[in-house]
């Protein structure tokens, strides 16, 4: 039997890339008959509940229904 060593990696311990060492990439969009998907990953998603939760967090006024209207920005 043979002994195995584990190995805990940390995520802040991993090397960070500088963007000078960053190697050259190719970013390439194929055309096709499907249905559009989108491209890339979608920041769309994340932001607007970002948003609705600093609206709250200074007005104190919860958003309820999209899209946001100056109405939502009243004050509570």
């Amino acid at each position: 039997m043979t002994a195995v060593a584990s190995c805990r990696v940390i995520f802040n311990d991993y090397p960070r890339l500088h963007s000078t060492e960053i190697p050259a990439m190719s970013v390439n969009f194929i055309q096709s008959e499907n249905p559009p998907t989108g491209l890339g990953e979608p920041v769309d998603p994340a932001v607007r509940p970002a948003i609705c939760k600093a609206i709250f967090t200074t007005t104190g006024h919860r958003i309820r229904q999209l899209p946001i209207n100056k109405t939502d920005l009243r004050w509570s």
